[in-house]
């Protein structure tokens, strides 16, 4: 009976420790599992971790590549634009070149054509009809055929009018009439050795008194050789283009004088005709009319 009774103890304490190494071997396997699935985590990370670096380093590498690029791009273009730069300038002053190159030439040749036209002036002469001065003459052979009412000189020639019918009719059977006839010689004008001014309305009528005066005045500068009025516009001729220069100015700008109390600018050349004030007239006031429409005054200052 003992020897049954110790059997079974020691079975029991063979297969106590038969379990227990089962669940030591359980337990261990269950550690080696957390152990190994730590290590997989861990590579994981580390992979991922590793990867994110390699695409920060790619992405940085890109990064200066794309500088790189974009600095090179950059300095093309600004050689590109240097470039066309020194083009454009080269182009610009070859233009100006041949632009200054053209204006010498045509002032050369302006110079000589107007050396040409002057020596042609200076041969010529303008013999000028006074009309007026044969009037006299023409009324008192008209006045034989009977009394005048009124005579009215005209361009084409003198207007008479009879008191009575038949003075009219006896001077029409005089066919022709030969009467002297003062003409006045003068040199031809030249507008180069020009000046004139525009009278002021507090002048007065411009009449043959006024004109003397002027061509008086006028003589300390130089030799006048003729002396016109045209409009409200006095036109003094001298012999030479220095006496002209020395009354006005090469800038452009007024050079005044003060005659018989008044103070008049004195311009180079002669007048404008009527048609060329009148046309500068209206493109001043078209200019005006734009630059209102535009919404800018006279100095071109924007409203």
């Amino acid at each position: 009976m003992s020897n049954i009774t110790d059997k079974e103890n020691k079975l029991k304490e063979q297969l106590k420790k038969l379990r227990l190494e089962r669940i030591a071997q359980e337990q261990a396997l269950i550690q080696s599992k957390k152990t190994e699935r730590k290590q997989r985590v861990q590579a994981e990370q580390e992979r991922k971790k590793s990867l994110k670096e390699k695409i920060k380093e790619k992405n940085r590498q890109q990064q200066l590549v794309n500088q790189k690029r974009a600095r090179e791009k950059r300095l093309l273009k600004a050689e590109r634009h240097a470039q066309n730069e020194a083009e454009i300038a080269k182009r610009k002053a070859e233009k100006q070149r041949v632009r200054e190159q053209r204006h010498a030439e045509s002032l050369i040749k302006q110079e000589k054509q107007t050396k040409v036209a002057i020596a042609k002036l200076r041969r010529e002469v303008l013999v000028s009809f006074d009309f007026k001065a044969a009037v006299p003459a023409l009324k008192a052979v008209m006045e034989k055929f009977g009394e005048i009412e009124q005579a009215r000189l005209s361009p084409i020639g003198l207007h008479i009018r009879y008191k009575t019918l038949a003075a009219a009719k006896k001077s029409q059977k005089k066919k022709t009439l030969i009467t002297k006839l003062q003409s006045n010689v003068t040199p031809a004008e030249i507008k180069h050795h020009a000046v004139y001014f525009e009278a002021p309305e507090e002048m007065g009528e411009v009449d043959q008194d006024v004109l003397s005066q002027v061509e008086r005045a006028m003589g300390e500068y130089g030799k006048v050789v003729n002396i016109k009025k045209k409009a409200r516009y006095i036109v003094i001729f001298f012999d030479n283009a220095e006496s002209s220069q020395t009354l006005t100015s090469n800038e452009g700008n007024d050079v005044t004088i003060e005659f018989e109390g008044h103070i008049v600018a004195l311009v180079a050349g002669v007048p404008p005709t009527q048609r060329k004030r009148r046309n500068a007239a209206l493109e001043e006031k078209k200019k005006l009319r734009r630059l209102r429409k535009n919404g800018t005054n006279s100095e071109g200052m924007q409203h």
